[in-house]
């Protein structure tokens, strides 16, 4: 367990290990918990019953056969204090107690008893603490059984997660390596591209497969199977110029990224950049859907055929051309040009909101939309590899797509607010405001940006 990843791979497995322990523990100590509850209330249930006579006792009703393998106890005494029934004669039993629940010591034993009056006796159930204690128990283990049983299921599901997660990352830390600066834009176009097409293959292909084909365990294999032709590829590809020794504990591998990161010049202002630049792209799909559907009355067929479509295809052909252009323009420039171009696109969904409804002029808003939002991804990806020092770029690439996703995160809740407040119309106009800040600090920060497009960092 010497590199860095054994040992986080190791730190994650204990992770996962410790909070399912502590999961299993506090749902086991709920389950107890209740289980107490539960039994209070049966020893309550069952004296009401007797007191009315449903169950029946010398004098209530027809009599009661209760033996030694009984796990409620009951007891009858007179007015006069004399017991007149027991459901155990042969046991030591407790005495009569005062009304309502309390816990009674008999002979080195603890008992839970529920005591009422009815028609001048006291009746009393009682239930040993140990008998209660054995059913909790195996009330308790019933509880966490099948958490017990999708164990491996739950193990399987993180070490998806987590090797998906690492993937993407090394993806991203090997493009901003491999690529010198001039192919940067043309990087991001195909990783766009490349996204976009996974998504086909991984979602509506996969899901007709499974549904008509192959079924869930066939699609499951179908989709292995690919990943793993597609590794091979690892085989053929390039090796990045080694700038540095790879790191060997977590302060080298997560502090010392930050840490170089926060001694350039302008930092701060960078990394509210890339938090405002698709401001406005976040805000305007947050809830576009519900917008087509709700706002403007499409159907979701028509929604879902444009959008996985138009959308599509306008998104590939905008993000192609938005690396073909940035290779032209410089980083800057594009990145400039592709924030105004993505802010105003929302117009086009304003358009919409204060037109007639047309099949037509929607597809043009989702078109629209898309193919700006393309070159701006295409743009802004660059960005975030050249901000990147080629020592530490797996993690400051991984730190900064993380912070670029805040806006998408926290707008969510927003956008509902928004629209009741302004309306449509007046929504998507706020849209295209939302999208000013990150233009003009992208503007702002025109110096920065265009010494980190030509420089090699970190070399």
């Amino acid at each position: 367990m010497k590199s860095l990843r054994a040992r986080l791979l190791l730190l994650l497995s204990v992770a996962v290990t410790l909070a399912a322990l502590v999961q299993a523990v506090a749902v086991f100590r709920n389950a107890m918990n209740e289980a107490d509850a539960v039994f209070d209330y049966h020893l309550q249930q069952l004296a009401l019953s007797l007191a009315s006579g449903d169950m029946g006792l010398p004098g209530f009703g027809p009599n009661v056969s209760a033996g030694n393998d009984v796990d409620y106890v009951v007891q009858v005494w007179a007015p006069d204090g004399k017991r007149i029934y027991v459901s155990r004669p042969r046991s030591e039993l407790p005495s009569q107690a005062v009304l309502g629940y309390t816990n009674v010591q008999v002979g080195g034993e603890q008992w839970r008893v529920y005591s009422m009056q009815a028609g001048g006796r006291t009746i009393q159930v009682g239930q040993s603490t140990a008998t209660r204690q054995a059913l909790a128990l195996g009330f308790a283990l019933r509880s966490i059984w099948p958490m017990a049983v999708i164990a491996p299921l739950l193990l399987l599901a993180v070490g998806v997660a987590f090797f998906s997660a690492s993937q993407d990352i090394v993806i991203d830390a090997y493009r901003t390596d491999v690529l010198p600066a001039a192919e940067r834009s043309a990087g991001a176009a195909v990783l766009v591209l490349g996204y976009r097409l996974a998504m086909i293959v991984s979602g509506g292909l996969a899901l007709w497969l499974a549904t008509d084909v192959t079924g869930w365990r066939g699609i499951y294999a179908l989709m292995a199977g690919l990943m793993l032709v597609l590794t091979l590829v690892t085989l053929w590809a390039p090796r990045p110029p080694l700038h540095a020794k790879p790191p060997r504990t977590l302060r080298e591998a997560v502090v010392e990224p930050w840490q170089e990161f926060f001694s350039r010049k302008g930092a701060w202002a960078l990394l509210l950049a890339i938090v405002f630049y698709k401001l406005g792209d976040a805000f305007a799909g947050a809830l576009s859907t519900t917008f087509l559907i709700r706002g403007v009355g499409f159907s979701p067929a028509d929604v879902g055929l444009m959008n996985k479509s138009m959308g599509l295809v306008a998104t590939i052909v905008g993000a192609l051309l938005g690396g073909a252009l940035q290779a032209r323009l410089g980083l800057w420039r594009a990145l400039l040009l592709f924030g105004v171009l993505q802010g105003a696109s929302n117009l086009a969904y304003w358009v919409l909101a204060i037109s007639p409804q047309s099949l037509a002029l929607m597809g043009l808003a989702i078109g629209v939309e898309n193919f700006t939002g393309g070159m701006g991804t295409a743009a802004f990806v660059a960005l975030l590899s050249a901000l990147c020092d080629v020592r530490f770029s797996a993690t400051q690439f991984a730190l900064l797509s993380a912070l670029s996703a805040v806006g998408r995160v926290y707008v969510g809740p927003a956008t509902g607010y928004l629209v009741d407040a302004l309306g449509w119309p007046n929504f998507y106009l706020f849209t295209v405001v939302a999208a000013v800040p990150g233009v003009v600090l992208i503007y702002w920060l025109r110096d920065i940006i265009e010494a980190r497009d030509v420089q090699n960092p970190g070399g």
